[in-house]
């Protein structure tokens, strides 16, 4: 408070005096406030656009989060699918591998047998002509000792007509 600017009277200061400095004081401080509030408008308005342009930008973020996350999940569930297509193909693989491998063996052991049944066939062909030999051998030595006792006794030229030539026959 500034006492010198107040008038003094009779009995101290002059009512009028204090009336203009309180008015004085009151117009100041209405001022000061008007300022402050124009300040204070201000600075709420500038927050407020600042508050906005934050809300916008995290509102951008936000969308590009999720949009981000979107594309993980389609990521994830992409290789997931993929994981489990894998596994399909290799299962239906095995199993076709499996397959084909029984296949293979039915085939071979089919294969197997009709060999085997080719080769008792040539067995018991062999074993024929072999036993066909011997009896055609024996037949033909018992044949000789006949002709060889013919001709004994059978005038000499009719024993040439029948006798064994003793060189090897070609082939």
């Amino acid at each position: 408070m500034q006492l010198e600017n107040l008038k003094k009277g009779m009995f101290g200061y002059t009512k009028e005096s204090v009336l203009r400095y309180i008015s004085t004081m009151e117009e100041d401080f209405s001022a000061k406030l008007v300022e402050r509030d124009v300040q204070s408008k201000k600075a709420a308005e500038t927050y407020t656009r600042r508050i906005q342009e934050l809300e916008a930008a995290l509102d951008g973020l936000k969308k590009e989060y999720e949009a981000q996350q979107g594309r993980q999940l389609m990521i994830a569930d992409t290789l997931l699918e993929a994981q489990r297509y894998a596994a399909q193909m290799k299962a239906e693989t095995e199993q076709r591998e499996l397959e084909l491998r029984q296949q293979l063996e039915k085939e071979a052991a089919r294969y197997h047998a009709e060999l085997d049944r080719y080769g008792a066939q040539v067995r018991e062909l062999r074993e024929r002509f072999h036993t066909l030999l011997r009896v055609m051998d024996q037949k033909a030595e018992t044949m000789k000792d006949e002709i060889v006792k013919a001709a004994e006794g059978a005038p000499e030229r009719h024993g040439l007509l029948f006798q064994r030539k003793t060189q090897p026959v070609q082939e």
